[in-house]
């Protein structure tokens, strides 16, 4: 391409027409140049641009000779000048991208994830979780419109286009929010993985892609709140001594929902905590701080008082064990020939190994079956609302912060209040002795 460039008169569908039959260039920008390759009956938009030594090109559109330019499939000289200006920036940003290494894509941003969190999982249980990888597979990189796509290519109409179709599937709520969540944290991972690699908008295009918007269902049934009274709770925990004592968990499930139901910890939290988290002469329980949240601030252990019962039955599974062994553990099992299995180890819980046993549960103490474990949770922060305990406090026991407390319980706090000020009152007249008031 050493010699000089001939300029072709390509911009109205007038001067193309009495151009002869070929490949007709005219520059658009130093080192990219527009073409138009004439047929029988209508053109061809190309692109050309310089790449290292030599020259690469691609083809665009239809040229408007005979339909009307539409921007999109058929292209007049404006719109196809604008458009092989974005896909020369596009070729370009992909070469630099592929220069540096491997380019990242969605699919390599959540296989990258995934292997973080089972990482991370198996430092904490001794064994790494498969599910989150599932489920990014199962519904992102399966997902052809999305999944192969550059995170340099990536744009918020591709995220929130996903969005809708994951809605589409008729999942649970539960289940779009936790994988809209994973992916999310994934692309958020890449942006640091990568983030000299990426445009500058990047953060902004996930930011974009994930706004709510009105096919999201509205706030107030995002997370629907069961409140179990006193004795539903204990019903629940003699549910799981018996089902404990009949399918041979050896205290192991008994203590862990007597743990929930006492602290209103997330499952999360409780399968960390040490042996020397419990303090049976305080009577209380460190109960470690949740996972959630940006970063890697450590916070401190949340410290919940006990019951002189509760401490009693915790201690028996802390009996004799190691201080840094973890205090909710459950039996791992082994093959021992055919079918037939043993009990192999005690090792800690994992991620949703409570939910088919807590079922069980709920069932044998004459709950219905939306009635999880989190239910635990919920009912331990209305019981200190009702306590009459400080929203901040509440909030603090239970790890979370007065602002969620107040945005899913205010209906509870409410009430607590009318019942402090319903005290406060005192009668005022003195009565008359003929019966009435003064």
């Amino acid at each position: 391409m050493g010699r000089r460039l001939h300029e072709a008169t390509i911009t109205t569908r007038n001067a193309r027409s009495h151009l002869p039959e070929g490949l007709h260039w005219r520059s658009i920008d130093p080192d990219v140049h527009l073409g138009y390759r004439k047929g029988d009956r209508a053109g061809r938009w190309m692109v050309r641009w310089r790449s290292g030594a030599g020259y690469r090109q691609a083809p665009l559109a239809t040229a408007d000779d005979v339909l009307e330019a539409d921007d999109a499939d058929v292209l007049s000289f404006a719109q196809a000048a604008s458009a092989a200006r974005v896909f020369v920036a596009a070729a370009r940003r992909e070469d630099r991208a592929a220069a540096a290494g491997p380019v990242p894509s969605v699919t390599t941003a959540c296989e990258d994830y995934s292997t973080a969190i089972e990482a991370r999982q198996a430092a904490k249980l001794g064994k790494e979780s498969k599910i989150t990888r599932a489920r990014l597979r199962a519904h992102v990189v399966s997902d052809s419109a999305i999944g192969a796509k550059t995170l340099h290519d990536l744009r918020a109409n591709d995220i929130s286009s996903w969005r809708v179709r994951l809605r589409a599937k008729k999942l649970a709520e539960t289940t779009v929010r936790r994988i809209s969540s994973d992916f999310r944290a994934a692309l958020n991972d890449a942006r640091v993985r990568h983030g000299e690699r990426l445009p500058d908008r990047f953060i902004i295009e996930i930011k974009d892609g994930f706004a709510i918007t009105r096919n999201d269902p509205p706030a107030d049934t995002e997370r629907p709140s069961i409140i179990l009274p006193d004795e539903d709770v204990r019903a629940v925990i003699r549910a799981a001594w018996e089902i404990d004592q009949e399918e041979d968990w050896d205290g192991d499930l008994h203590r862990l929902v007597v743990g929930l139901a006492a602290t209103g910890a997330r499952f999360s939290q409780l399968a960390r905590a040490p042996v020397a988290a419990l303090m049976p002469d305080l009577e209380r329980l460190m109960v470690p701080s949740s996972n959630k949240g940006r970063g890697n601030r450590k916070r401190p252990p949340v410290a919940v008082a006990l019951g002189a019962d509760v401490v009693q039955t915790l201690a028996l599974g802390a009996r004799g064990r190691p201080a840094r062994d973890l205090l909710f553990t459950r039996w791992g099992y082994a093959r021992a020939g055919g079918l037939k299995w043993r009990k192999a180890a005690r090792r800690g819980w994992r991620p949703a190994e409570l939910s088919e046993p807590f079922r069980a549960i709920a069932r044998r103490a004459g709950l219905s079956d939306d009635v999880t474990a989190y239910a635990l949770r919920h009912s331990s922060i209305v019981r200190g609302l009702r306590r009459h305990l400080p929203v901040r406090l509440v909030a603090a026991l239970h790890d979370t912060s007065s602002e969620m407390i107040e945005r899913y319980y205010s209906a509870y706090i409410v009430d607590a209040l009318d019942a402090v000020a319903a005290s406060a009152v005192v009668p005022l007249l003195e009565p008359d002795p003929a019966g009435s008031s003064l």
